[in-house]
């Protein structure tokens, strides 16, 4: 078993074996925390995620299971705001393997006040954050990606400018503005006609219309600039 100690599951509507078996057997980590840190109790799925064995932690404390930040972290910040607020949630927190891996997770925490015989102690449920991180990590890149592309367009002598479904300009770089001398405050918000010449605008509807369809178009027309050149 990977019990270190077992509270009184009273309560339950299950047997009492029956209780203990779906707690084991749950599929997140679930520990018993004494406010020292001292694990009381963690079944099955916490070593799992941890990748230890029982003889391990069980005189260890849960923040030497961490990594030396998490540690820090849980000491100051994480079991005072746990002892005055009386739970957490999604607390993040990275433990250490025997190997050296480091395991993300996420933690909800309940603090049970001391109850006659029984003393204070910490619930703690504990979810595998892998996946979660590697979203977070690809989230963060793309949008350093984006953000790469958009300084690009930003620096460009050519004009890139985006279009609303109305055909009105929604963006304006620095190289339309130098190719058609209008300035971003007098652009936005405009129709994109308003920099063709009249007798190309009916080229240019024509050619907005393909490409809402998803025809890729490549045309030559004659522009005007703010001086009406």
């Amino acid at each position: 078993a990977a019990a270190v100690s077992c509270p009184d599951p009273g309560g339950s509507r299950l047997g009492r074996e029956d209780a203990w078996d779906l707690l084991e057997h749950s599929p997140c980590g679930h520990a018993v925390v004494a406010r020292d840190g001292t694990l009381l109790y963690v079944n099955k799925a916490f070593l799992e995620l941890i990748g230890r064995e029982q003889s391990a932690v069980a005189r260890a404390r849960f923040q030497q299971l961490l990594t030396p930040g998490g540690a820090i972290f849980y000491e100051t910040q994480f079991a005072p705001s746990l002892l005055l607020r009386g739970c957490l949630e999604e607390i993040s927190f990275e433990f250490l393997k025997e190997n050296g891996e480091r395991v993300p997770t996420l933690v909800n925490a309940l603090l049970r006040p001391e109850e006659g015989q029984r003393p204070a102690h910490m619930l703690f449920a504990v979810f595998g954050a892998k996946q979660r991180r590697l979203y977070e990590s690809e989230l963060l890149r793309a949008r350093r990606e984006s953000e790469q592309v958009s300084e690009v367009v930003r620096r460009s002598s050519d004009a890139i400018i985006r279009l609303s479904a109305d055909d009105l300009i929604e963006t304006w770089n620095r190289g339309a503005q130098q190719i058609f001398g209008f300035s971003a405050e007098e652009a936005v918000g405009k129709p994109i006609y308003l920099l063709i010449s009249e007798e190309s605008r009916s080229v240019l509807r024509a050619t907005i219309e393909k490409v809402k369809r998803g025809v890729e178009v490549v045309i030559e027309t004659t522009g005007r600039r703010l001086s009406g050149e």
